[in-house]
């Protein structure tokens, strides 16, 4: 009887197959990151609001205490 299993790996699988698993990791990443860092990378600004609007941003600073 052979009690070996299916899904055993020697030193030489892995050394064959861990480059091509890491490259794919780091394509994998960059792929999946490049619309998050867009995302971020956005300029925010500030919409035109009338002057007398609550949303508008005050024009004398904060005091602190």
């Amino acid at each position: 009887m052979n009690n070996k299993s299916k899904w055993t790996l020697s030193r030489r699988d892995i050394l064959k197959k861990g480059p091509v698993a890491i490259a794919w990791g780091v394509l994998a990443s960059i792929t999946l990151s490049t619309p998050i860092i867009s995302r971020i990378g956005r300029d925010h600004h500030i919409p035109d609001l009338p002057k007398d609007s609550i949303f508008t941003p005050s024009s004398t600073p904060p005091k602190r205490s």
